[in-house]
């Protein structure tokens, strides 16, 4: 039986920053796309997505050629139980989507996602 780390899938409450809606627009060319819109479908992506690094309490985290970065929080609540939430901090675009914006001749498709793994801010 596969043993699942607890990083690696995101059941706790997911807020979005401003920052990775605008973020978002920008990088899918989505300015028409309203707020509400923008944040569930960041939502989904970041519940869909596939961790590929952990740095302290920041997650990099990958969806179709898209990098979500996303900070966990923990606190306690009076009785003492731990609650969780994930905030998306920004959104980063993969080395294959920047050679797809700038290349004429590149095809988002024809990549395999579950190989990749570098990023750039």
């Amino acid at each position: 039986m596969k043993k699942n780390n607890f990083r690696t899938s995101i059941t706790a409450p997911i807020e979005v920053s401003d920052h990775a809606i605008q973020r978002f627009k920008l990088r899918r060319q989505q300015q028409d796309m309203s707020n509400l819109e923008v944040v569930k479908k960041i939502i989904n992506q970041v519940r869909q997505s596939k961790l590929i690094q952990i740095d302290g309490n920041m997650e990099h985290r990958i969806h179709k050629g898209f990098v979500y970065l996303i900070r966990r929080e923990f606190r306690k609540d009076a009785i003492g139980l731990l609650h969780e939430k994930v905030i998306v901090v920004t959104m980063l675009l993969s080395k294959l989507r920047l050679k797809e914006m700038f290349s004429d001749d590149f095809s988002i498709e024809s990549v395999d996602f579950a190989k990749v793994n570098r990023t750039v801010s």
